[in-house]
């Protein structure tokens, strides 16, 4: 004795169920022809110059971003257009012990702030007081340039 099913258990699911029926044409308004118009001139845009950037150990050519239609290039993110605070950053690399790195991260993510934003904030800290104790030495910092 052959086991069958009564009805179908995927008929309910609109994936599987049977297939919908044709809607019938509703009627549209004949198009009327436009008059053909002339294209229109588009302006020349000027080619894009490479960019060069000046890292610590020569110099790195960054290519052109690609041009947009939708926007134009004059705008820019305000908070990546600040050029003083890209002139005062710069980028170090140090080894920092594994477990000060990780109360660092959760620091920062705690506060919900930026990492460099917390280094520079610790650093500035620490030798403001490191400078403050060399002064009631009566000792100064040596510059390294």
């Amino acid at each position: 004795m052959a086991f069958q099913l009564k009805s179908n258990p995927l008929e309910n699911n609109p994936l599987f169920g049977s297939q919908p029926e044709p809607q019938p044409e509703t009627q549209t308004a004949p198009v009327t022809p436009q008059p053909a118009q002339p294209p229109q001139p588009t302006p020349e845009k000027p080619a894009k110059k490479s960019v060069s950037k000046s890292s610590g150990r020569g110099v790195k050519k960054l290519s052109p971003a690609p041009a947009s239609d939708s926007e134009p290039q004059t705008e820019m993110n305000p908070a990546r257009s600040r050029k003083s605070d890209a002139d005062a950053y710069t980028r170090a690399t140090f080894i920092v012990r594994r477990d000060l790195l990780d109360l660092l991260k959760d620091y920062a993510y705690t506060e919900r702030r930026e990492i460099k934003d917390v280094i520079n904030e610790i650093l500035g800290d620490a030798l403001a007081k490191i400078e403050a104790d060399y002064a009631a030495d009566g000792r100064k910092l040596i510059g390294h340039k």
